[in-house]
């Protein structure tokens, strides 16, 4: 519409249901007539003569073209440097976005060029599995084209032991003992450690490639040999093992309770009932003999308590001299220890001396 001093008018007509509002592009003179051909309106201006205005802007209703994709693929996982290009054109491109199906995106609204191809580098060290992405080109008017791409991270390597333990062995009565793996692999999971003839007595517990992965040996095994087994898996399932021995011993003899232990003793002919008395401690006690030296008279072997007495009572009738007794006490694993007495017995007479001689 040719509007005089008003210029040229026109309305937005893009959806004729819903016209747009009327807009006036001015002119230096008075709009007098008009001709529209196309995108163009020829205004005859009563000043300035011919008049072109451009008045409508041609939507782009036509999608992006994918002309290079990536297609599926596998590797292997201690993969590096692993990237994904995609090539896509368009007379007015915008931005693309990168989506993993599992995780969400990876790449957000980023500008692309119409021809010039776009690279994404792959994160090392994404665990074993198959992955979804899908890549959108957007243009400017909103038309957009998806591609889908399927990869998997497969594991076909097994862990390799950088350090195994030695074989341990351990006195008995230990605590806090622990043996160590140190293994490597690009995609670890986890290892459990069996007793042989047991069972598992570790469940899976994570490892890390490179880092020490610790069994703690249970406290209070009895004395012998045990073999546990540890399995590294990693999340391939591949599986490496190695078997340690652990050697409880007893070297241990019997210790006597010296602050209340014996001591040599004197008594006179005719005494009453006299007692000595010794105080052992073991882990694993034994048995205990008494003997009295040169004489043949023994008594035992009796069972005995650690840190229970051992009371001994002195037969009666001895007559005046020296008489050595020797306890000899022992543990299940053989480790003894003895102590010597000597009693020594005088004529009557006097006051009767008891104590150190």
């Amino acid at each position: 519409l040719a509007a005089n001093e008003s210029g040229l008018g026109f309305i937005e007509m893009i959806n004729p249901r819903n016209p747009g509002p009327s807009t006036y592009e001015d002119t230096t003179g008075s709009a007098r007539g008009v001709y529209a051909c196309g995108d163009y309106a020829y205004v005859a201006d009563y000043n300035s003569g011919l008049t072109i205005i451009q008045v409508r802007q041609r939507i782009d209703k036509v999608e992006p073209v994918i002309t290079s994709a990536q297609g599926d693929f596998s590797i292997e996982s201690d993969y590096t440097a692993v990237s994904i290009s995609w090539t896509a054109t368009d007379a007015n491109p915008d931005t693309y976005t990168i989506f993993d199906q599992m995780a969400g995106y990876v790449v957000t609204d980023t500008p692309w060029t119409s021809g010039v191809a776009i690279t994404y580098d792959l994160p090392e060290g994404l665990d074993v599995g198959t992955y979804y992405y899908t890549i959108r080109f957007e243009d400017d008017y909103g038309n957009y084209i998806n591609d889908d791409l399927e990869f998997t991270i497969y594991d076909i390597i097994d862990p390799v032991f950088a350090q195994t333990p030695d074989n341990q062995t351990i006195e008995a009565g230990y605590s806090g003992q622990s043996v160590y793996w140190n293994v490597t692999d690009a995609s670890p999971d986890y290892f459990i450690v069996e007793l042989l003839g047991s069972g598992i007595i570790q469940a899976s517990t994570s490892w890390e490639s490179g880092e020490n992965a610790y069994f703690n040996i249970p406290d209070g095994l009895a004395v012998g040999e045990y073999e546990y087994r540890a399995n590294f898996s990693d999340q391939g399932v591949n599986i490496i093992s190695d078997i340690v021995k652990v050697t409880v011993v007893d070297t241990t003899s019997p210790l006597k309770a010296d602050s209340i232990g014996p001591t040599n003793i004197t008594i006179l002919v005719g005494y009453s009932e006299t007692f000595i008395s010794w105080t052992y401690h073991d882990l694993f006690p034994g048995t205990y003999t008494i003997e009295l030296i040169e004489t043949g008279l023994t008594i035992g072997p009796i069972a005995w308590t650690s840190g229970t007495p051992i009371d001994y009572t002195i037969p009666q009738g001895l007559q005046a001299g020296i008489y050595t007794f020797n306890i000899t006490v022992t543990d299940e694993s053989g480790n003894s220890a003895s102590n010597l007495i000597r009693v020594t017995v005088n004529e009557g007479g006097g006051e009767i001396p008891f104590g150190n001689v």
